[in-house]
């Protein structure tokens, strides 16, 4: 059932996005996002994917920068967060870094930003698969090489900044390989979006990997 819903929200046309009940039933579907179930979960990760990167009017002419249902995806993952915490309730968390890893370079600049204040506000919990989670995000957003509509070049700067604090122990190896390889990822796209922006944060990125 879920499988077929979301397949058929998929081959809507961008008018019908419009529709309260559209969105309705959509947001049914992505409550199933964080079902206790491992099958039904994943079903349900997969079918708010694929309709917010394949929906049929995404790739006419006259597409436009993101699915309709982006912003309010993307609020309900900043929601779910929020409501568990990340620290009892941290499967949850995890389930929604999860969607948000797949999510983040198909959602419009504004909520980007959010979701990413998110992201670093978890990290601060310490624990170490939230973490990990959150870095994979990160690492997902970079590696995408989204455009300016996802990611301006001055949030991109931004998180480089904010995550110097979070630079895991010489002792940890696991995080500090996660940690530069986020770094470098987030480094080359800044440089594809304003190099001169880049050349300014390398010599920081530079004494920290010395």
């Amino acid at each position: 059932v879920v499988s077929c819903l979301a397949t058929l929200l998929r081959k809507q046309d961008l008018s019908a996005w419009s529709y309260p009940i559209t969105l309705q039933v959509y947001h049914g579907l992505l409550s199933f996002t964080v079902h206790a179930k491992p099958k039904v979960r994943k079903e349900a990760q997969h079918g708010v994917c694929s309709i917010l990167k394949g929906s049929d009017f995404l790739f006419g002419d006259t597409a436009p920068a993101h699915h309709p249902a982006a912003p309010s995806t993307a609020q309900f993952c900043v929601q779910e967060i929020e409501k568990s915490g990340g620290t009892k309730e941290a499967t949850t968390t995890l389930h929604v870094l999860t969607l948000l890893r797949d999510l983040l370079p198909v959602l419009p600049l504004a909520v980007v930003k959010t979701c990413c204040e998110t992201l670093l506000r978890v990290m601060t919990l310490s624990h170490v698969l939230v973490t990990a989670c959150a870095m994979q995000a990160f690492h997902s957003l970079f590696s995408a090489r989204p455009g300016l509509a996802c990611l301006s070049a001055r949030l991109n700067a931004q998180i480089i900044t904010a995550l110097h604090d979070y630079m895991p122990s010489e002792n940890d190896l696991q995080p500090l390989l996660a940690w530069l390889a986020v770094m470098e990822k987030a480094h080359s796209n800044l440089a594809r979006l304003q190099r001169d922006l880049c050349w300014g944060h390398l010599p920081r990125l530079f004494t920290a990997a010395v």
